[in-house]
């Protein structure tokens, strides 16, 4: 990574001494401007799949936990139709201590779903802007493009001018032509 952060660091400077038509400088911007966009996609994306993970096994945290509980409920009602009140107690008292985890294991399943929901934004976001610069890009080279056309295509005064040269020339030839025919010839 410091490999290309350097070449990304080396090509900024560069483009700045030397000359920004140069195409070998322009592809090594272009080239170091997307590695790091890779790179930044490809973290985002690997946070993404760590966050979800988390969330999915705290997910499963939590439904363990609720099957748990209602296991203990099940435990403490039969314990009380038999009689056994100690027992009772003991598994009211796990169910408590339970209750108090599912309770913290939610929160946990709260505050990483808006992690998740915050992680998918920011690779939305990386997208969005990513189609942005490609599409600001692709104006830019067909502005360059386009600017580029005038100088192949000659000014219409300049046209117009050679077409009445060329006409005039034509017209002159031709008018010889019939004269040298006639015997009237010129020269």
């Amino acid at each position: 990574m410091l490999k290309r952060f350097w070449r990304y660091f080396v090509a900024l400077f560069a483009a700045g001494r030397l000359d920004a038509a140069d195409p070998s400088t322009q592809a090594k911007m272009r080239e170091a401007q997307v590695e790091m966009q890779q790179m930044r996609g490809q973290r985002l994306r690997e946070r993404a799949v760590q966050e979800i993970t988390q969330k999915n096994n705290l997910q499963q945290m939590v439904a363990d936990t609720r099957t748990r509980l209602d296991e203990l409920s099940a435990q403490v009602d039969l314990a009380e139709s038999c009689g056994d009140h100690e027992l009772s107690q003991r598994f009211l008292k796990l169910r408590e201590g339970l209750a108090a985890a599912l309770a913290a294991t939610e929160q946990s399943l709260v505050e990483a779903e808006q992690t998740v929901a915050a992680v998918k934004e920011a690779i939305r976001r990386e997208e969005d802007r990513l189609r942005e610069d490609t599409a600001e890009r692709l104006r830019v080279a067909a502005a360059w493009r386009h600017s580029q056309i005038p100088d192949a295509v000659p000014d219409p005064a300049l046209l117009d001018w050679a077409l009445r040269w060329a006409f005039g020339t034509l017209l002159a030839l031709i008018l010889l032509l019939a004269l040298a025919r006639n015997g009237r010839g010129g020269f």
